[in-house]
């Protein structure tokens, strides 16, 4: 299981990630896959910060 740290890094990289897609007019589906997977990160970091 990844630690906090390990996951916040991994929201950074993401948001970064996707912020750029966002800037280069990417496609619509490769910024909601990115969307996902950083709704997902949060989801786990938020699990993290109650239990």
């Amino acid at each position: 299981m990844p630690t906090k740290k390990e996951i916040e890094i991994k929201v950074e990289h993401v948001r970064n990630k996707m912020y750029h897609a966002y800037k280069k007019e990417q496609k619509y589906e490769d910024i909601l896959i990115l969307s996902k997977k950083l709704d997902e990160l949060l989801n786990q970091l938020d699990k993290m910060n109650h239990s």
